[in-house]
Order: structure tokens, then sequence, then C-alpha cells
């Protein structure tokens, strides 16, 4: 909610609860990992790393893993 509304800040926060609450959901490591990008590429990539391991073999996420995996190699450039 806050991402579509612009509010980057509290955007992360609520990401981070997410992920402090339930570490293995791999939507949040996803949103996390987009929120981090632009100010901590490091973290971000750890996160898409986090993400691409909580949803290896599920099919359902073939889209969002082809990002992640585009999202890493930028990011490793």
């Amino acid at each position: 909610m806050y991402r579509k509304l612009g509010d980057k800040t509290n955007a992360l926060a609520s990401f981070e609860k997410a992920v402090t609450l339930r570490p293995n959901y791999p939507i949040a490591r996803y949103n996390l990992a987009e929120a981090y990008e632009p100010t901590n590429p490091k973290r971000a990539l750890s996160e898409y790393e986090t993400y691409l391991a909580l949803v290896e073999g599920i099919p359902d996420e073939a889209d969002r893993i082809a990002l992640a995996q585009q999202r890493i190699k930028a990011l490793k450039q």
C-alpha cells in the first residue's frame, strides 16, 4: 500500500516488519529487495537471493523468479 502511494520509508518499514514476522514468506522478501534496490543494492541482492531460495521449484512464481534473476544480474554488474 505505501509503495503504491510513493511512501518509500513506510513501505520499507512495512516490508521489514513482514520479514520479521514471517522470515520464510517469499513475497515479503521480494518486496523488500525491490524497496532496497535504490538505496542499498547489497541488501537488495541478498533479499533477491533469499527469495529465490524460498521459491525454488514453485511453478507459480516463474515470472517473479525471472525478474529476480534479472535484477540479481544487474546488481552484480
